[in-house]
This record gives structure tokens, sequence and C-alpha cells, in this order.
């Protein structure tokens, strides 16, 4: 006889898209579907050094191992020695407004410095001009 299909029933969830990522306390990457789904993506790993002044600086923030500093504890977060991780929160800057400011007055007093020796050049270019008529 023909293909029927005799009994039909749903036994999960309709077909959703991404909707967002978050990370919640435990860092774990949740991801939320269109469909209510929410599944777990990834686990944030977190490591700690014996010793973090020993660290060797790689750039402006980012730090490497070294000797004096030790190899890494990996963990997870909220576990032992590890914090919490704060999903969708912002971080206080680590900018020195002193120092930003101190340059800022720097490059001000170079440009003024710079435009002077404009005008210097320029009255300069003006009388040679005015002499040689």
């Amino acid at each position: 006889s023909p293909f029927q299909v005799a009994k039909s029933s749903v036994d999960g969830y309709a077909g959703g898209a991404l909707s967002s990522l978050t990370f919640d306390e435990a860092g774990r990457l949740m991801a939320q579907y269109s469909n209510g789904q929410t599944l777990v993506g990834g686990q944030l790993v977190m490591a700690t050094f014996g010793s973090q002044n020993g660290l060797a600086p790689a750039s402006q923030n980012v730090f490497t191992e070294s000797f004096a500093s030790g190899p890494p504890t990996l963990g997870t977060a909220g576990t032992g020695p590890f914090g919490a991780v704060r999903g969708s929160a912002l971080e206080q800057s680590n900018i020195d407004m002193a120092s930003e400011l101190v340059n800022l007055m720097i490059q001000q007093r170079n440009y003024q410095a710079n435009s002077q020796s404009i005008r210097a050049a320029d009255a300069l270019l003006t009388t040679a001009i005015q002499m040689s008529r």
C-alpha cells in the first residue's frame, strides 16, 4: 500500500534562531533561542598565578606567564580562589586621568608653538614679497 502518516506527535522544540548570548555567574556561555530554549555553549576557564607581580607584560594590558609568576592554576568561576563572572557589566576605566590631562596640555602647547611658527613664517614671507616689489 502507499505510504501514510498514521500518527503525528512533537517530542522537542520548534526550530529557533539564536537571539542572545550571555555569561552566567559560573562563567558558562548561555545561548538563548527564539523558541524559548536555553543551551550551554561553553565554559569560561580562569587562571591565577602564585605571584601575579611576576607576570611578564606583553602589551599595555596583556601579561604572560614567566618563571617568576609560576605556572597557572586553572579553574572555573565561583570555585576555589576564583570569583564570580559579572556578565553585561561595565568595567571601570583603567586610564590615569592625571597623566592624560598632562599629555593633553603638552599637545596643546605643541600645537600653539607650531601655529606661532607658521605665523612667523607667513610674516617673513609677506615681508620678503613686499621687499621684492
